[in-house]
């Protein structure tokens, strides 16, 4: 006998709106102070109820996304109540919605619970091709656990349609490459406990946004020791404000954010082609943190497509900032000068990896990314070009579906075992983030022992590698729920990284931010509490060092709690007086840099989500995690 089940609550009598405000207040504290796992029977009746109140609240919304994560786990009898009451409380009628051209996101989504249910009893509903038609052509802004419920509940009534199952399965792990929406993915409850999106807000993110505001009149206002060569200011600052209109873009604070934009495009002549580029990439990537999107999303192919027509000498200026800026280029490692080079060697050919920055279609990126990946066991190819090459094709591989990618992957791994170890390790970072990406937990164990493995290898280079990646390799574990293996990694890396010199500082502030995202301050904070020491004297220290300190301070910072973060960057910023450089190349356009330093500012803030709450940043890695375990499970990936 299948075991008794939690009994769906009587509902109330109608209330007033008052009251209805008033429970679901009530049921969204006693939520938070769940002590439960996210997938246990408690967690699905929890939210069960916030689904029921959330409709009667008139919140269709959070009632859809509700009812999605209660319905995540169920099964058989659960599983079948919980569609239905969906269905009851959704006021979707499933005829009504299919014969609209244009449904809203709430209409879709409560088409999906009919679907559901259908499936979980096993009948087939009337006009079934259209009701898979229309979920194919409205599903795209869908949650994603809606879109898979749906997607797998298709499936199943279409008598196991694999195909369109893997399809799907593809097109969510292409949307969490990008990690989960705040916008699209979150409810209310969770997304406005630290991010004051729609019109919501905390003391936190209040916190946050007023150190901002407060570095960013310490621009205009802080004397500062320029050199003769500095840009000049008006146009420095115009970049300098980007940077800051991005980072109150990603707290919510959208007019602030629009006006500090106008301002900096007035002050630059856009007719110039490295303004052009520029201002039109900063402008997207404010967009896109508007929109509530990862920061890691990729420039649209009409930007992008902009850089192969700079000559190399203007190219070279653009890749300078781009270099300088995680705004810009969260995800490229871009080496201005060896591209210059070879810009300027080949008579402007572009880099090898470049023309695939801009192919949309699946089936034409793995052409070209598998023809690419044959040069990676090229013996003429210099060390350096083929880690580069190899580190640059596993940046595609999560855009590709799993069954392409995952030979790929082995190819690329495979074909990075002849170089050097600080060469390997960035390959090894990268190779563990696509097989978590795709579930593979055995091949993420293998790839982190691979790593521990040549910590004791490293030369002092190749430390400072490892120490900047494990940031990323940190978090790619994490989301994936190998913290264990995170700590095991850190705690490797640590027991051979003791040196005092800059480079080794350096390295272990990446291994300060690993520990601090793992929740662990107190091995995090005497590596901080030295390099905020030696920022805080002028002399000892050229400018490039100066520069890298600070960021790997900044994001050390930023992974930290919010009363250490804030004081620490505001500490940072005390160097703003010594900040310049005499960069012939760029002083036409802008400041280098002053605007690296805003930008290592700016993301210690908002980069890693300081703004948000612990209790959110859980929430979206517990989530995740049981996305990516449900989505592997269902098309019946072999168990890793």
């Amino acid at each position: 006998a299948e075991p008794a089940r939690p009994q769906a609550p009587v509902l109330a009598p109608p209330q007033t709106p008052g009251e209805v405000d008033a429970a679901v207040s009530q049921e969204e504290a006693a939520f938070l102070e769940l002590e439960v796992p996210a997938d246990s029977p408690e967690r699905r009746a929890a939210w069960a109820r916030l689904g029921e109140l959330y409709a009667r609240a008139q919140r269709p919304r959070d009632a859809g996304l509700a009812w999605a994560h209660a319905l995540w786990d169920a099964s058989g009898r659960e599983a079948f109540e919980l569609a239905t009451r969906w269905i009851a409380t959704s006021g979707v009628r499933a005829d009504a919605v299919l014969s609209l051209t244009a449904p809203t996101a709430d209409q879709t989504r409560g088409l999906v619970a009919f679907v559901v249910r259908a499936a979980l009893e096993g009948t087939v509903p009337p006009r079934l091709p259209e009701l898979a038609a229309f979920l194919d052509k409205h599903s795209v802004d869908l949650d994603v656990r809606s879109l898979w419920l749906g997607r797998a509940a298709l499936s199943r009534l279409l008598g196991g349609d694999r195909l369109g199952l893997a399809r799907a399965r593809d097109a969510v792990l292409a949307r969490l490459q990008r990690g989960l929406s705040l916008e699209r993915d979150v409810p209310r409850l969770l997304r406005t406990l630290g991010h004051p999106a729609a019109g919501g807000g905390t003391e936190r993110a209040h916190r946050v946004t007023q150190q901002l505001e407060s570095l960013l009149k310490a621009f205009d206002t802080t004397p500062r020791k320029r050199s003769q060569l500095e840009a000049p200011f008006h146009l420095t600052r115009a970049y300098v404000g980007f940077e800051f209109a991005w980072g109150f873009a990603r707290l919510g604070q959208a007019e602030r954010a629009r006006r500090l934009r106008e301002e900096s495009l007035a002050a630059l002549d856009r007719s110039n082609k490295v303004h052009h580029f520029l201002t039109r990439a900063y402008s997207v990537r404010i967009d896109q943190a508007l929109e509530g999107v990862s920061p890691e999303t990729p420039l649209p192919a009409d930007v992008s497509g902009l850089l192969p027509t700079l000559v190399p000498d203007l190219r070279y200026k653009v890749d300078r900032l781009r270099h300088a800026s995680v705004v810009l280029e969260p995800q490229e490692r871009l080496e201005e000068f060896s591209a210059f080079a070879r810009e300027v060697t080949a008579q402007g050919r572009g880099d090898v990896l470049g023309a695939l920055r801009g192919i949309q279609d699946p089936a034409e990126l793995y052409k070209s990314v598998e023809e690419r990946s044959r040069q990676g066991a090229d013996a003429k190819l210099k060390e350096d070009e083929r880690a580069r090459l190899l580190d640059g094709l596993l940046d595609f591989l999560p855009a590709l579906p799993e069954s392409q990618a995952l030979p790929l992957l082995t190819r690329l791994v495979t074909q990075s075992e002849s170089l050097s170890p600080s060469l390997r390790v960035t390959v090894l970072e990268d190779a563990l983030r696509v097989a978590g990406h795709f579930g593979r937990s055995a091949l993420v164990r293998q790839y982190v022992l691979t790593l521990s493995g040549l910590i004791r290898e490293l030369d002092p280079d190749g430390l400072l590698k490892l120490g900047a990646t494990l940031v990323a390799g940190v978090r790619s574990l994490r989301r994936v729920g190998l913290r264990d293996e995170a700590a095991e990694l850190l705690a490797r890396t640590a027991s051979v990284l003791k040196g005092e010199d800059i480079k080794s500082l350096q390295a272990r502030l990446g291994l300060a931010t690993g520990f601090a995202d793992l929740g662990n301050a107190k091995l995090a904070q005497p590596t901080l509490d030295e390099a905020l020491n030696r920022l805080s004297r002028e002399a000892g220290l050229l400018m490039a060092d100066r520069l890298r300190l600070t960021r790997a301070t900044a994001r050390a910072l930023g992974h930290s709690t919010l009363d250490i973060a804030l004081a620490g960057l505001a500490r940072l910023a005390q160097q703003l007086m010594w900040i310049t450089d005499s960069f012939a190349a760029t002083s036409d356009y802008f400041c280098l840099s002053l605007v690296d330093f805003a930008d290592a500012l700016v993301l210690g803030h908002v980069g890693d989500d300081l703004a948000l709450s612990e209790t959110t940043r859980r929430f979206l890695e517990e989530d995740e995690f049981l996305v990516r375990r449900r989505v592997h499970r269902d098309v019946e990936v072999p168990a890793p």
